[in-house]
Protein backbone atom coordinates (compact mmCIF):
# COMPACT_ATOMS: atom_id res chain seq x y z
CA UNK A 1 0.00 0.00 0.00
CA UNK A 2 1.17 3.35 -0.76
CA UNK A 3 2.63 5.85 2.06
CA UNK A 4 0.73 8.45 0.31
CA UNK A 5 -2.88 6.03 0.86
CA UNK A 6 -2.11 5.74 4.74
CA UNK A 7 -2.51 9.60 5.17
CA UNK A 8 -6.25 10.06 6.00
CA UNK A 9 -6.05 13.84 5.41
CA UNK A 10 -4.11 13.36 2.32
CA UNK A 11 -6.36 10.33 1.20
CA UNK A 12 -9.76 13.08 1.75
CA UNK A 13 -7.95 15.64 0.14
CA UNK A 14 -7.43 13.44 -3.25
CA UNK A 15 -10.99 11.79 -2.68
CA UNK A 16 -12.64 14.99 -2.36
CA UNK A 17 -10.79 16.26 -5.81
CA UNK A 18 -11.55 13.34 -7.55
CA UNK A 19 -15.35 13.79 -6.63
CA UNK A 20 -15.66 17.34 -7.62
CA UNK A 21 -13.76 16.08 -11.51
CA UNK A 22 -16.10 13.53 -11.79
CA UNK A 23 -19.20 15.04 -10.64
CA UNK A 24 -18.24 17.99 -13.55
CA UNK A 25 -16.75 15.15 -16.06
CA UNK A 26 -20.27 13.83 -16.05
CA UNK A 27 -22.00 16.65 -17.01
CA UNK A 28 -19.00 17.90 -19.18
CA UNK A 29 -19.53 14.15 -21.32
CA UNK A 30 -23.41 14.94 -21.61
CA UNK A 31 -22.39 18.19 -23.06
CA UNK A 32 -19.72 16.57 -25.45
CA UNK A 33 -22.40 14.31 -26.69
CA UNK A 34 -24.78 16.58 -27.50
CA UNK A 35 -21.97 18.82 -29.20
CA UNK A 36 -19.30 16.43 -30.22
CA UNK A 37 -17.60 19.93 -31.74
CA UNK A 38 -17.07 21.54 -28.16
CA UNK A 39 -13.56 22.25 -27.95
CA UNK A 40 -13.82 23.61 -24.66
CA UNK A 41 -15.56 21.23 -23.46
CA UNK A 42 -13.57 18.35 -24.84
CA UNK A 43 -10.38 20.49 -23.65
CA UNK A 44 -11.85 20.70 -20.06
CA UNK A 45 -13.03 16.53 -20.00
CA UNK A 46 -9.23 16.11 -21.21
CA UNK A 47 -7.88 18.35 -18.42
CA UNK A 48 -10.48 16.73 -15.77
CA UNK A 49 -8.64 13.10 -16.76
CA UNK A 50 -5.33 14.63 -16.63
CA UNK A 51 -5.49 16.08 -13.22
CA UNK A 52 -7.09 12.65 -11.92
CA UNK A 53 -3.76 11.37 -13.29
CA UNK A 54 -1.33 13.29 -11.78
CA UNK A 55 -2.65 12.69 -8.52
CA UNK A 56 -3.88 9.21 -8.67
CA UNK A 57 0.36 8.96 -9.81
CA UNK A 58 1.30 10.78 -6.90
CA UNK A 59 -0.92 8.73 -4.63
CA UNK A 60 0.32 5.56 -5.83
CA UNK A 61 -2.77 4.18 -7.80
CA UNK A 62 -0.97 2.81 -10.79
CA UNK A 63 -4.76 1.43 -11.91
CA UNK A 64 -6.40 4.32 -11.89
CA UNK A 65 -3.08 6.15 -13.70
CA UNK A 66 -3.62 3.16 -16.53
CA UNK A 67 -7.04 3.86 -17.14
CA UNK A 68 -6.74 7.79 -17.18
CA UNK A 69 -3.77 7.26 -19.42
CA UNK A 70 -5.86 5.64 -21.96
CA UNK A 71 -8.77 7.64 -21.77
CA UNK A 72 -6.10 11.03 -22.77
CA UNK A 73 -5.70 8.67 -25.60
CA UNK A 74 -8.71 8.47 -26.67
CA UNK A 75 -9.66 12.42 -25.54
CA UNK A 76 -6.17 13.12 -27.73
CA UNK A 77 -7.74 11.21 -31.10
CA UNK A 78 -10.85 13.51 -30.67
CA UNK A 79 -8.90 16.32 -30.28
CA UNK A 80 -6.29 15.86 -33.07
CA UNK A 81 -9.92 15.02 -35.04
CA UNK A 82 -8.93 11.26 -36.03
CA UNK A 83 -11.87 10.06 -34.35
CA UNK A 84 -15.63 11.77 -33.61
CA UNK A 85 -18.12 11.64 -30.68
CA UNK A 86 -20.41 9.29 -31.46
CA UNK A 87 -23.41 7.18 -29.17
CA UNK A 88 -21.52 3.83 -28.82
Amino acid sequence: MSDMLQDAGLLQDYLAECDELLQRLDQDLVSLETAPGDAEVLNRVFRAFHTIKGTSGFMGLSQIVELTHHAEDVLNLLRKGERRVNRR
